[in-house]
């Protein structure tokens, strides 16, 4: 082997042991300024150990050369340079240009042959192993064989890199590091305001500044940023597609790239998310929503009867339906349900509910003016009990705490108060709304000073309620045996108060036995027959002082089933617990009975109190 291939050997060598070799690459620029503008840092391969640089003038083209530099294996370029010195044109291939020429030269070092782009040395030929003793950084010009030969050495150039220096223009010294994995691309070489872009390789990422600009700064030229590195990428776990189903990604599981949706097979629920994304986390790259699976659909849920529901979703895992009764209806059962997947398939949380008609109500009672109503169920349902207690003094005290309504039901399957709500005005004198049958027992054993007490109750009664045709209507008649039908007065009989205290009065004591079930038949079927009003409801007040020599009980209850309210006062001498039972069994209720001794001088006002209770329950709300 030659010494030149030795040396060219030696070089490849101590190239291949170190970093890969950087050279300037321009493809037929035709000036060196255009070679640095247009051309770029290329990466040498491993067999590729020099810089070469071409230059070729012909006659034709003018004074601009035609310039090329690459990357070059030491043995090819050394086949290249020594094709100089020989005969080609006048007199050899690499001569002065003024004819045709074509100069190679070589030189050893990253971008080396940027800085001598005319080959200026001509006829360069292998330089010894000794020079390349010098920094990498520093270019070694591969000379010809005579300085060789003189010297034993080739002549260091420790001339910093700076392409501009030929030109007279400014530059960055060297080149930005090309970051491993990556690629750099600059806009006009080393040149002021030159644009160095970085990019990294498939898989591999930019840590740091993507870009730098050459810069001018106090005492020279330099580049504005650091160059950054490629770091591998950052990605999740790979995503799962689901079974009967499939996923489609933007990326390969990168960090802030990657977006994946999924999808299921025709007839198949997708049950979760529809998408996932590649996260940063503190715990790493994450996707930021589960994997979804495919199921089937939940059997389709009907809407109660009287009701309809309303789903939100597809049907399959997650959809949730709402249920609502029609106005009126009550939902018995569960109010939403959800369709969720089981080893068995999909199924719903729950069952359908249920609308079910309300149970009856009685209306509202309202409020009570100047008393309280306490009801023990605030829904009025059936069988609510309503207690009823003036709160102002002076008004009507109700009798006994007994007195309430209760909502019970009618024969035709409603609802209705057992009594309607009273008032607490005292006796209801300009509200009242009543049709009143007084019944006087003027049997033997009623004394005489019993009789006039009892026409004088009447007498209070007409003073104390408001007697006409929108008011109180009051008939009279007195009993033994029989029904004295003379002097008996009839519903409209006298339209003015005057008139009706005049028949009162005129009503005659006579003696005899008493018949209480004659007389109550009597005015069920010949004085509530007579003019009386079917709006108004009727109430029939008994005085007598002894028990009954007939049967009454029967036509009692028939009175007290067709609506109409009994009240007696029984006037007692001896035994009122006796008389208070008969005359119970035909008011219905004891409370209705006041029990009178020997008429006394208060009972007018007991009695009125009484029947103003049983008015004002009517027709006082």
């Amino acid at each position: 082997m030659d010494l030149y291939s030795t040396l060219l050997l030696c070089i490849a060598l101590w190239n291949g042991s170190s970093q890969a070799l950087r050279c300037w690459n321009c493809h037929n620029t035709r000036s060196p300024e255009d070679c640095l503008r247009y051309g770029y840092s290329q990466q040498c391969s491993f067999r590729e150990t020099v810089c070469q640089t071409e230059v070729r003038y012909a006659f034709s083209w003018g004074a601009n050369p035609i310039i090329r530099t690459s990357c070059k294996e030491a043995l090819a370029c050394n086949d290249n340079l020594v094709q100089n010195p020989r005969r080609g044109w006048s007199p050899t291939q690499c001569n002065d240009g003024k004819f045709n020429s074509v100069c190679r030269c070589c030189c050893v070092g990253d971008h080396c042959n940027s800085k001598d782009l005319l080959c200026a040395v001509k006829n360069a030929t292998i330089a010894s192993s000794t020079s390349l003793s010098t920094s990498k950084t520093t270019s070694t010009l591969l000379t010809t064989r005579t300085d060789i030969k003189s010297t034993g050495r080739v002549p260091p150039r420790d001339i910093p890199f700076a392409p501009g220096d030929l030109q007279g223009e400014p530059s960055c010294e060297v080149f930005p590091n090309t970051p491993e994995k990556g690629n750099i691309s600059c806009s006009n070489g080393r040149f002021l305001a030159s644009e160095c872009v970085f990019s990294c390789d498939v898989g591999y990422e930019l840590v740091g500044n993507p870009n730098t600009t050459c810069q001018q700064f106090v005492d020279r030229a330099m580049w504005s940023r650091k160059s950054p590195i490629c770091r591998k990428k950052r990605v999740c776990d790979p995503v799962q597609a689901p079974t009967n189903g499939g996923v489609k990604c933007s990326g390969w599981g990168e960090v802030g790239i990657t977006h994946c949706t999924f999808h299921c097979n025709e007839g198949l629920h997708l049950s979760g998310s529809e998408t996932t994304s590649c996260i940063d986390t503190p715990l790493g790259p994450q996707w930021n929503e589960n994997f979804p699976l495919c199921a089937e659909k939940c059997e389709k849920i009907e809407a109660p009867e009287n009701g309809f529901v309303e789903c939100f979703g597809s049907g399959g895992p997650d959809t949730i339906c709402g249920f609502v009764c029609d106005t009126g209806f009550l939902l018995e059962g569960d109010t939403t349900v959800s369709c969720f997947l089981t080893p068995e398939g999909s199924r719903w949380s729950g069952n359908a509910p249920v609308c079910t008609a309300p149970p009856p109500r009685c209306p509202d009672l309202g409020e009570l003016e100047h008393g309280r109503i306490f009801c023990d169920n605030k829904n009025l349902e059936l069988g609510t009990t309503c207690r009823f207690r003036c709160t102002r003094q002076g008004n009507v005290p109700f009798r006994g705490k007994r007195f309430e309504s209760v909502c019970e039901a009618t024969p035709d399957g409603g609802v209705r108060w057992s009594r309607r709500k009273p008032c607490c005005n005292s006796f209801c004198a300009t509200q009242a709304k009543k049709d009143i049958v007084v019944i006087i027992d003027s049997s033997t054993s009623v004394k005489k000073r019993e009789w006039r007490k009892m026409k004088d109750f009447i007498l209070h009664l007409i003073k104390n309620f408001n007697i006409s045709e929108d008011g109180v209507q009051i008939s009279a008649f007195r009993f033994t045996k029989h029904v004295d039908r003379r002097s008996q007065i009839l519903f409209g009989r006298h339209r003015t108060e005057e008139g009706l205290m005049g028949a009162v009065k005129k009503i005659p004591k006579r003696g005899g036995g008493s018949n209480i079930g004659n007389a109550l038949r009597y005015a069920k079927n010949v004085v509530l027959k007579t003019r009386n009003r079917p709006d108004v409801s009727d109430l029939v007040f008994l005085m007598t002082d002894g028990q009954s020599k007939d049967e009454f009980q029967d036509i009692s209850k028939e009175l007290r089933d067709s609506g109409v309210q009994i009240v007696a006062l029984g006037v007692f001498r001896d035994n009122s617990h006796k008389l208070t039972g008969e005359l119970a069994k035909i008011t219905g209720d004891r409370d209705l009975v006041m029990p009178v001794l020997n008429v006394l001088d208060n009972f007018q006002y007991d009695a009125l109190k009484l029947i103003a209770e049983r008015i004002c329950e009517v027709t006082c709300d």
